[in-house]
């Protein structure tokens, strides 16, 4: 457990999980937002969009809104917090496309629009996130 602070197990009911694992977690659920968003095009009664849209019901937005204390004064955790929202609005207005029937539109979005950029940019900051823990 050197050099990463554990996750509260209110947020990741698996006993002591090393933070690295549980950004690479968070890496990974953001990536496959995608892939869901792509099967609710087939099946849009499936989608949740208060879910896509929202930055805090995820765990990794619910471990960064109870995040306290100096951590939340670095630059990578700001800027994952930022690009955190960002990708969940973009992912919301995706939704709310699909919701609509406006599957052109939100299939623009997931390949190269809003959405594609804020994934990008949200796995970037996860990245440099882990490598400033990393190196604490």
């Amino acid at each position: 457990m050197t050099g990463f602070p554990r996750v509260p197990s209110r947020i990741v009911n698996c006993g002591a999980v090393r933070m690295s694992e549980f950004l690479n977690s968070a890496i990974s659920a953001h990536l496959s937002w995608k892939g869901q968003l792509r099967r609710a095009m087939e099946s849009p009664t499936s989608l949740n969009v208060a879910e896509a849209e929202s930055d805090c019901l995820c765990s990794l937005g619910k471990w960064l809104q109870g995040t306290k204390g100096k951590e939340r004064d670095s630059s990578e955790f700001k800027s994952l917090v930022a690009s955190h929202a960002t990708f969940h609005k973009a992912a919301g207005r995706v939704a709310r496309l699909i919701q609509a029937g406006k599957q052109q539109e939100a299939t623009a979005a997931l390949e190269g629009g809003e959405f594609a950029t804020a994934s990008k940019e949200t796995v970037k900051a996860i990245m440099a996130l882990k490598t400033k823990l990393a190196a604490a």
